[in-house]
């Protein structure tokens, strides 16, 4: 199956995302939609935290409330991802940055087709 379709990031917040423990599609898909799609910064701490596009930063404990699953399993899941090359994985001093690797292959940030 090709193509794309159109999903707005507010589905992020709606009950019907969050209401449930996460299957491990649906947590592969919201690390590709909470990435950030350009540079952009956060403070944890009080320290200036900056993400370029396709990175995200969200501890173990952040991303195991969301998703409903041990912090073990996010571990694992994330060590997984990262063997095989889907993400990298950088702990900072206040927080990891996740990186998507080929993050376009996902998200284009060319103009969709208007009759999509």
């Amino acid at each position: 199956m090709e193509g794309w379709i159109k999903l707005h990031r507010q589905m992020l917040n709606s009950d019907l995302w969050l209401s449930e423990k996460f299957s491990r599609g649906q947590a592969w898909a919201d690390l590709i939609m909470i990435a950030s799609y350009k540079e952009s910064s956060y403070r944890k701490r009080g320290i200036k935290v900056s993400l370029l596009r396709g990175q995200i930063g969200k501890s173990l404990d952040e991303l195991s409330k969301r998703w409903m699953w041990s912090i073990g399993k996010v571990k694992r899941f994330l060590n997984e991802l990262e063997n095989e090359n889907q993400i990298k994985v950088v702990n900072g001093t206040v927080n990891q940055i996740i990186t998507i690797l080929n993050y376009d292959k996902y998200q284009s940030d060319s103009i969709t087709n208007s009759n999509a």
